[in-house]
């Protein structure tokens, strides 16, 4: 395995970890740059929870595990993420 090969997806559970962090603390910040608008105590707590907790405990366990398959389930989450923003532009 090559050195890349194994620091990208190191770099890839960090940055969802960081993501979550940043969620998690500066709700605010982060629902004005995804275009949400929480007018309730309820959806803050959402975006705390999904966009935070969930995101720091997937990059917790990508980092900590080390293992093929929690990588793979990162991927896989973001991708299906990804398919879905794009279904629900058109």
């Amino acid at each position: 395995m090559t050195a890349w090969t194994s620091l990208l997806p190191n770099v890839a559970a960090f940055s969802t970890l960081l993501l979550g962090g940043l969620s998690l603390f500066f709700p605010f910040t982060l629902a004005s740059f995804v275009g949400l608008k929480p007018s309730e105590s309820e959806g803050l707590s959402e975006i705390r929870s999904i966009f935070g907790c969930f995101f720091i405990g997937l990059g917790a366990a990508c980092l900590w595990l080390q293992e093929a398959a929690a990588f793979t389930t990162l991927g896989t989450a973001c991708i299906a993420a990804a398919l879905g923003r794009i279904v629900s532009v058109y």
